[in-house]
């Protein structure tokens, strides 16, 4: 892979997978862990976007918890087998 030359503001369709998945490993530590729910938050709503509402404005969940997180984390890791 080349090293990127310009700046970019978009992942590009290519780098989805590879982003989704290194969400998914982040967050399944922070499950086994239940640490640093805040940070847990924003990558929820980053894996969220990939998976569940891509265009517009997320509906995301009015609370969300451990449990939210991990039922996410398990639907990636579906879609991504």
């Amino acid at each position: 892979m080349e090293p990127l030359t310009e700046r970019r503001h978009r992942i590009h369709g290519g780098e989805v997978p590879l982003v989704m998945e290194c969400i998914s490993n982040m967050l399944a530590k922070q499950l086994d862990t239940k640490e640093r729910i805040y940070d847990a938050i924003v990558l929820y709503r980053v894996l969220f976007r990939f998976i569940r509402h891509s265009e517009g404005r997320p509906p995301y969940p009015e609370e969300i918890t451990w449990d939210t997180i991990k039922e996410l984390v398990e639907e990636a890791v579906e879609k991504m087998s």
